[in-house]
């Protein structure tokens, strides 16, 4: 008989196996700080984006016979996140709940240096569509394709966005004063 364990997620499927919670644990050693950066500049919000990294890699546990080329798994976890993350944000309690719109604070993880955090806080002022690409492809090294893959678009779309979220940063980096 497989033992199994229960989590405190929302998840309700399939109940995880030991296999499956040392899959997810291998993940979030790896993974987890590129994952969260994909939520949170998906949703905007620390705490929310911590819950869908969470829900995202249970539910990758569960499914991880589905994953074809194992050197794709972090591509593969990034589309998880980002399906999570358009759930959360379709969800109804959200459009409920006014979330504040305070600027994120980064210093509850890991320690960020400044300039990190200043242009983390910059990039999240890019609108969702660049935000989404400069995260997947800058922050999580991501190449071209697979960016455009997990968000469903094509290459050159994926291109065009990326040159837009660069001039519109050099334009947001000059207001902010910043300089080589």
């Amino acid at each position: 008989m497989e033992k199994s364990l229960s989590t405190g997620s929302r998840y309700t499927g399939t109940p995880l196996r030991v296999e499956d919670c040392e899959a997810i644990q291998c993940w979030v050693e790896q993974y987890y700080s590129k994952l969260f950066a994909v939520a949170l500049a998906i949703l905007n919000d620390y705490y929310l984006a911590q819950d869908c990294v969470q829900e995202s890699l249970v539910k990758a546990g569960v499914n991880r016979h589905k994953l074809r080329d194992r050197d794709k798994t972090l591509a593969w976890l990034c589309a998880i996140v980002r399906n999570e993350c358009r759930s959360i944000l379709r969800s109804n309690w959200r459009r409920r709940i006014k979330l504040s719109a305070e600027p994120i604070d980064l210093h509850k993880g890991d320690e960020v240096s400044p300039e990190h955090l200043e242009m983390y806080q910059v990039i999240l002022m890019l609108p969702k569509q660049y935000r989404e690409v400069v995260v997947l492809h800058y922050i999580n090294e991501l190449p071209l394709r697979d960016t455009a893959k997990i968000l469903r678009i094509r290459e050159n779309t994926c291109r065009v966005r990326l040159h837009r979220a660069r001039q519109t940063l050099k334009k947001l980096l000059e207001e902010e004063g910043y300089r080589r």
